[in-house]
């Protein structure tokens, strides 16, 4: 078990956690995130390995051993996807449930967010006029980022359901974080005197 204590701006005070190794607990509020990579070097990579075997993927079609045209489109397939799957490997990442609750919260944010802390780290370190202006500048960043791409998030969601009554309706209420309220006999009684 080991304590610590985190320097941030959260709060007014300095949080302080316990990290307990002990795995058989289960970790509340995370869950577990599959995706593939894709992004240019791997499509580069996949239309290597695609141009290498580009000679070897017709003997799939044309295999004289084989007769059976399901097995023969299955072979071929097989080779497709053993290549796909090697050039865009599927990664986990256990992510908190928070990054999925604001979405609007985007990677050059996180990056804002990342050097915000870091200036803050500096500025309780080395309690300069410079870190202050610097930690402050900073902090206004992140929050004009987060205000606009809020804002863009909010407009995206109303002009996409503006032709469903029903769905704009549900998106004003996450917007303004209202709950619908479900009948209720008890509450609808009135008492008597």
């Amino acid at each position: 078990m080991i304590s610590h204590i985190i320097i941030t701006d959260i709060t007014d005070h300095l949080p302080c956690f316990t990290t307990v190794n002990d795995h058989e607990l289960l970790l509340k509020g995370y869950r577990y995130v599959s995706k593939r990579i894709i992004n240019d070097e791997n499509r580069e990579k996949f239309a290597n390995r695609i141009e290498k075997v580009k000679y070897v993927l017709p003997f799939h079609l044309h295999n004289p051993h084989e007769d059976d045209l399901q097995i023969i489109y299955e072979n071929y397939f097989d080779h497709i996807r053993r290549i796909y799957n090697d050039c865009f490997p599927i990664i986990t990442k256990k992510v908190h449930n928070k990054t999925y609750s604001k979405p609007w919260i985007t990677p050059d944010i996180l990056k804002l967010i990342h050097k915000k802390d870091s200036l803050y780290c500096k500025k309780k370190k080395y309690n300069t006029q410079t870190n202050k202006k610097n930690y402050k500048t900073a902090k206004k960043e992140v929050e004009k980022a987060i205000n606009n791409e809020k804002q863009f998030y909010y407009k995206t969601i109303m002009n996409k359901e503006s032709r469903n009554i029903k769905n704009y309706w549900n998106a004003i209420r996450l917007i303004i974080n209202k709950k619908e309220k479900s009948a209720d006999c008890d509450s609808a009684l009135i008492p008597l005197l």
